[in-house]
């Protein structure tokens, strides 16, 4: 992304905020960034793709802030934590721009920004259940679906609370609230003998689904990884035969495939297993 066209979608999130998407023009995105109305045709071809940029802008930058906290040297419970937290404090931000997104008449029909955001609740799932699973190890793995739907929904069912209600909460008090809530669900869930519902099923849809995963999706994410101390030996080489592979015109899947029995036991790389096993089934 070019300087410039930061420089658009900043503005345009400011206005689309403030006036909402309908009734803000190219021409007044143009003044505010104090372009021409010609040069905002060379950077983006529409509103629409605009406002694509911007929401990939938002998700983007979200989601590289939740990847630092987690490659934070702290406990995995205390990790989640903060990651639930500063999902709230996201929401309040920007919280005028969240209620112009889910504005029933604000966004035109657009398939791109559609599958956009299918793609993006694949990896919110599976960012969940990775949180979980170092957060709660082996006790959380029998329900990790049922529990990532449940956990994810009373993440939401907060986050539309500070968005269309002015409430002045503690998040961090309030992610601490939650994960004591998990805790007991596990516990519960474990003592009673509980069977779960979901098992693998939400998994497959967001396998089988719309979303894709491409070679420069699975190299960005095996790069946050390099920074992972804690990582035996052998798959920080397995890392780089598989960052070697993908980037290859044309990778070899069973070289991959090899790689990949790799990856599968190691908790903490579930999300990069499951993109490349995605990639795999393609």
């Amino acid at each position: 992304m070019t300087e410039k066209e930061e420089k658009i979608i900043k503005a345009g999130l400011r206005l689309f905020a403030k006036n909402g998407f309908a009734s803000t023009t190219i021409q007044e995105i143009s003044n505010e960034c104090g372009i021409s109305k010609g040069a905002f045709y060379l950077h983006f071809k529409s509103k629409d793709a605009l406002l694509l940029a911007i929401i990939k802008y938002y998700i983007d930058r979200m989601t590289e802030n939740m990847k630092r906290i987690r490659q934070k040297n702290s406990p995995p419970k205390d990790i989640f934590k903060e990651q639930i937290a500063y999902q709230f404090k996201e929401s309040k931000e920007h919280r005028d721009f969240i209620l112009v997104m889910i504005s029933e008449h604000s966004i035109p029909e657009n398939s791109k920004i559609e599958e956009y955001f299918k793609n993006v609740s694949g990896k919110f799932h599976e960012a969940y259940q990775e949180a979980l699973l170092a957060a709660y190890g082996d006790a959380a793995q029998p329900f990790l679906d049922d529990l990532t739907v449940m956990v994810q929904g009373i993440v939401h069912s907060y986050q539309n609370l500070f968005i269309f209600n002015e409430l002045d909460i503690d998040f961090d008090e309030l992610a601490g609230f939650i994960i004591r809530r998990v805790d007991e669900m596990i516990s519960g869930m474990t003592q009673s003998g509980e069977r779960p519902i979901l098992a693998e099923r939400t998994y497959l849809l967001y396998r089988d689904g719309p979303q894709k995963v491409d070679k420069n999706g699975i190299l960005e994410e095996i790069a946050t990884y390099r920074n992972h101390t804690d990582l035996a030996e052998d798959i920080h080489i397995t890392l780089d035969v598989l960052e070697e592979e993908l980037k290859l015109e044309a990778p070899r899947k069973p070289v991959i495939q090899g790689m990949l029995t790799n990856l599968e036991q190691e908790e903490s790389l579930r999300h990069l297993f499951q993109m490349i096993s995605r990639f795999l089934d393609r």
